[in-house]
């Protein structure tokens, strides 16, 4: 939640100077609304086409990203060691970026052939593709800005060129529509949970409930 709306805040404020004066809980406010809109979807199955588009978006951010990266590569001194001290905060990047683990046993039990998960099945073909990207990103981003590498690799692209602003409003349209999905494990559990306890005929109208009440618990937070 607040990653896309601190992206939208910064490509909208580029045109629109009084964007940078909105009061970012309208705008979270507005987020979270449309989530609560997706997030009723809840077959796995009818979340793909959101799922490609954000796949498509992202791959789109991480090639002008890799753009501005080798158009200016060596260009800044780096340390190339920092000791054993940067080591807990590396994991705890990593595990961070590799959070979309926790869907496979969902989608295990929801694919017709689970088999396709085997040891040169999709997931590790995807999660090869993944590390590979990551690192990349990652050791690419630091040898180009060095020090001046910020939290997240898009805040060092430059605000004022029509690419970085694509690739800005890529990254938020990736993370927004890739919420669902990761929503879709604790919704499942709490469901699972609840569902013998309440009468069969109330059950669509207490999903819904359940939803709303859990993105606005969740993105409320943020």
């Amino acid at each position: 939640m607040v990653f896309i709306s601190l992206s939208l805040t910064k490509l909208f404020s580029f045109y629109y100077p009084e964007a940078a004066s909105w009061d970012r809980y309208q705008l979270k406010l507005v987020i979270m609304v449309l989530l609560m809109v997706l997030c009723q979807i809840r077959e796995i199955k009818h979340m793909v086409p959101y799922s490609f588009i954000a796949n498509v978006m992202l791959a789109v951010a991480f090639g002008i990203t890799g753009y501005y990266i080798f158009s200016g590569l060596g260009e800044v001194e780096v340390h190339m060691s920092n000791g054993f001290s940067g080591i807990p905060s590396f994991f705890s990047t990593v595990l961070f970026a590799m959070e979309g683990i926790g869907t496979i046993m969902p989608v295990e039990n929801s694919m017709p052939e689970p088999q396709f998960l085997g040891t040169c099945g999709v997931l590790n073909s995807a999660m090869v593709v993944i590390v590979f990207f990551f690192t990349s990103i990652g050791f690419l981003g630091y040898f180009r800005y060095g020090e001046l590498t910020e939290v997240t690799i898009m805040k060092n692209l430059p605000d004022d060129k029509i690419a970085a602003q694509i690739a800005q409003g890529a990254i938020g349209i990736s993370v927004f529509f890739s919420f669902m999905l990761q929503f879709y494990i604790p919704t499942d559990i709490m469901w699972k949970r609840l569902r013998s306890k309440i009468p069969e005929q109330k059950h669509n109208v207490s999903q819904i409930w359940l939803r709303i009440i859990m993105v606005a618990v969740v993105t409320g937070r943020c």
